[in-house]
Protein backbone atom coordinates (compact mmCIF):
# COMPACT_ATOMS: atom_id res chain seq x y z
CA UNK A 1 0.00 0.00 0.00
CA UNK A 2 1.36 3.67 -0.59
CA UNK A 3 0.86 6.59 1.04
CA UNK A 4 -0.43 9.79 -0.77
CA UNK A 5 -0.11 13.49 -0.74
CA UNK A 6 -1.79 15.55 -3.07
CA UNK A 7 -0.27 19.46 -3.63
CA UNK A 8 -3.66 21.37 -4.19
CA UNK A 9 -3.15 24.59 -6.16
CA UNK A 10 -6.31 26.68 -5.47
CA UNK A 11 -8.57 30.24 -4.83
CA UNK A 12 -8.97 30.28 -1.02
CA UNK A 13 -6.91 29.22 2.01
CA UNK A 14 -9.90 27.68 2.86
CA UNK A 15 -9.03 24.29 5.56
CA UNK A 16 -12.34 22.56 4.41
CA UNK A 17 -11.63 19.28 2.63
CA UNK A 18 -14.00 20.16 -0.19
CA UNK A 19 -15.25 23.33 -0.39
CA UNK A 20 -17.68 24.32 -3.71
CA UNK A 21 -18.32 28.31 -4.71
CA UNK A 22 -20.46 29.91 -7.00
CA UNK A 23 -17.05 29.61 -9.45
CA UNK A 24 -15.79 25.92 -8.45
CA UNK A 25 -13.79 24.64 -5.87
CA UNK A 26 -11.26 26.52 -3.95
CA UNK A 27 -8.37 23.62 -4.84
CA UNK A 28 -8.89 23.14 -8.57
CA UNK A 29 -5.03 21.73 -9.77
CA UNK A 30 -4.46 18.73 -7.99
CA UNK A 31 -1.07 16.77 -7.98
CA UNK A 32 -1.29 12.91 -6.32
CA UNK A 33 1.75 10.30 -5.53
CA UNK A 34 3.87 10.33 -3.35
CA UNK A 35 5.98 12.87 -1.56
CA UNK A 36 8.81 14.44 -3.39
CA UNK A 37 10.84 17.15 -1.56
CA UNK A 38 9.79 19.92 -4.11
CA UNK A 39 6.45 20.05 -2.54
CA UNK A 40 7.72 19.88 1.04
CA UNK A 41 9.92 23.02 -0.04
CA UNK A 42 7.15 24.71 0.03
CA UNK A 43 5.73 25.00 3.55
CA UNK A 44 6.92 25.31 6.70
CA UNK A 45 5.74 24.80 10.50
CA UNK A 46 3.53 28.12 10.10
CA UNK A 47 1.67 26.37 6.65
CA UNK A 48 -0.35 23.71 9.54
CA UNK A 49 -3.95 24.56 9.77
CA UNK A 50 -6.20 22.43 11.34
CA UNK A 51 -8.47 20.87 9.14
CA UNK A 52 -11.96 18.91 10.82
CA UNK A 53 -12.73 15.89 8.24
CA UNK A 54 -13.64 12.64 10.15
CA UNK A 55 -11.05 13.83 12.72
CA UNK A 56 -9.07 16.80 13.48
CA UNK A 57 -5.75 16.55 11.48
CA UNK A 58 -3.70 19.17 9.47
CA UNK A 59 -2.79 20.11 6.06
CA UNK A 60 -0.87 22.59 4.94
CA UNK A 61 -1.89 26.25 3.40
CA UNK A 62 0.22 28.88 2.34
CA UNK A 63 -0.20 31.64 0.01
CA UNK A 64 1.85 31.41 -2.85
CA UNK A 65 4.35 33.61 -2.66
CA UNK A 66 5.08 33.19 0.73
CA UNK A 67 5.67 29.08 -0.41
CA UNK A 68 7.80 30.46 -3.83
CA UNK A 69 10.00 32.71 -1.28
CA UNK A 70 10.38 29.39 1.33
CA UNK A 71 11.54 27.43 -1.66
CA UNK A 72 13.83 29.69 -3.53
CA UNK A 73 15.55 30.61 0.03
CA UNK A 74 15.92 26.26 0.49
CA UNK A 75 16.43 25.63 -3.07
CA UNK A 76 20.55 26.64 -2.90
CA UNK A 77 21.42 24.02 -0.48
CA UNK A 78 19.62 21.63 -1.66
CA UNK A 79 21.05 22.26 -5.12
CA UNK A 80 24.12 21.14 -3.33
CA UNK A 81 23.30 18.34 -1.59
CA UNK A 82 22.02 17.00 -5.32
CA UNK A 83 25.40 17.91 -6.97
CA UNK A 84 25.76 14.44 -8.17
CA UNK A 85 22.35 14.29 -9.84
CA UNK A 86 22.00 17.27 -12.35
CA UNK A 87 18.72 15.84 -14.07
CA UNK A 88 17.10 16.00 -10.28
CA UNK A 89 18.61 19.79 -9.87
CA UNK A 90 17.07 20.60 -13.47
CA UNK A 91 13.58 18.84 -12.62
CA UNK A 92 13.72 20.80 -8.95
CA UNK A 93 14.16 24.33 -10.58
CA UNK A 94 11.83 23.72 -13.29
CA UNK A 95 9.02 22.72 -10.75
CA UNK A 96 9.82 26.48 -8.27
CA UNK A 97 9.57 27.79 -12.08
CA UNK A 98 6.12 25.78 -12.62
CA UNK A 99 4.40 27.02 -9.43
CA UNK A 100 5.89 30.90 -9.94
CA UNK A 101 4.35 30.80 -12.79
CA UNK A 102 0.59 29.80 -11.83
CA UNK A 103 -1.77 32.34 -10.89
CA UNK A 104 -3.76 30.89 -8.17
CA UNK A 105 -3.21 32.62 -5.03
CA UNK A 106 -3.23 29.78 -2.35
CA UNK A 107 -0.98 26.03 -2.01
CA UNK A 108 -2.14 23.13 0.19
CA UNK A 109 -0.55 19.68 0.64
CA UNK A 110 -3.53 17.85 1.95
CA UNK A 111 -2.21 14.66 3.80
CA UNK A 112 -4.10 11.43 2.94
CA UNK A 113 -2.71 8.46 4.34
CA UNK A 114 -0.14 10.85 6.77
CA UNK A 115 -3.44 12.42 8.94
CA UNK A 116 -2.61 9.94 11.74
CA UNK A 117 0.78 11.18 11.67
CA UNK A 118 -0.10 14.68 11.23
CA UNK A 119 -2.90 14.05 14.26
CA UNK A 120 -2.32 16.91 16.98
CA UNK A 121 -1.87 14.49 20.74
CA UNK A 122 -1.99 16.91 22.97
CA UNK A 123 -5.49 18.10 22.69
Amino acid sequence: MGHYISLLVGRTPSPSTWSIGYDGPDFVVNFTKDPKLGELMLFDASSAVPVEDVYLHRDLISDRMSAIARFERRLPQVETALAWDPSARRQLKAFGQFIAAIDWPYLRLETFDYRIVLEDQNG
